[in-house]
């Protein structure tokens, strides 16, 4: 499909991060669980610890999928709301830039994080509780907002150009362009929706625990409470980044034609056999 568009851009990273969060997700599910959980590696360290590795780049991730998603909301807000200048104020090469320096804000406290205080990581440090807020809890409690605020803009610059061309346009045939442009803002925003609905209890725990600092796993009295609720957050986040695909392949009508000509040519071969 090419990556000349800034949309392109955006959509071909946010799969690229969907894939590691997937991808990261299950090696936490098999290393975590027996019986792998209690085996050991050839160093001596249990294989558990690869799960709590996996957990720090899986959460990194979730951080590169709120930047983009937060990027691809405000970009088609812009393009419903000054379509003129957006072209000048969002180009390939800033969209490119500005993805690249999220992800290498990402990658410094996930580095931060092996480093410092090193193995073993299933223990409480209130450094490495540091990087883990900038790596995720900060980023994502940000990005939710300005998803939540941009989304909400742009579905209604999106009924306001549908009752305004209704009005103004008798004709039916209507340009491509713009056609195109609405059906873009359509899929970005389903998948804003589906960030929205699955950060959201990820959201309110966080501000739940801005509120009440005593709310945290280490608790006595709420740990258990937030642990269970802290992993129903996690489990809807990994739902996000595993259904996004269906929306490109449900709104994008090139994405279709190109993933139904790159995977279905085989069996659509032999269906005509």
């Amino acid at each position: 499909m090419g990556l000349s568009e800034t949309t392109n851009i955006s959509f071909f990273s946010l799969s690229i991060f969907d894939l590691l969060v997937s991808f990261f997700d299950v090696v936490i599910r098999i290393t975590r669980n027996r019986p792998m959980s209690v085996m050991k590696m050839p160093s001596g360290a249990p294989v558990s610890e690869l799960g709590m590795g996996a957990i720090f780049f899986i959460y990194a991730c979730f951080g590169n999928s709120s930047w983009i998603t937060a990027i691809l909301s405000i970009e088609r807000c812009l393009c419903i709301s000054i379509p003129l200048q957006v072209k000048e104020i969002v180009t390939p090469k800033r969209t490119l830039v500005l993805i690249l320096t999220m992800m290498v804000y990402q990658t410094v406290f996930v580095v931060l994080l092996f480093v410092y205080p090193g193995p073993p990581y299933d223990v409480f440090n209130q450094r490495r509780a540091l990087y883990y807020n900038c790596t995720f809890s900060i980023p994502s409690f940000i990005c939710f907002f300005a998803v939540l605020v941009s989304t909400t803009l742009l579905v209604v610059r999106l009924r306001q150009n549908l009752e305004w061309r209704k009005e103004a346009a008798k004709q039916s045939n209507q340009s491509s362009g713009g056609f195109k442009e609405r059906r873009a803002a359509r899929c970005v925003v389903a998948i804003c929706v589906i960030f929205i609905i699955c950060f959201a209890p990820n959201a309110a725990l966080i501000a739940v625990s801005l509120a009440f600092p005593t709310f945290n796993t280490h608790d006595p009295y709420v740990g258990s409470l937030k642990r269970i609720l802290y992993r129903f957050s996690s489990l809807l986040q990994v739902l996000s980044s595993a259904i996004n695909i269906l929306v490109y392949y449900k709104m994008g009508t090139k994405y279709r034609e190109v993933f139904n000509a790159t995977f279905c040519r085989k069996s659509d071969i032999a269906r005509r056999k």
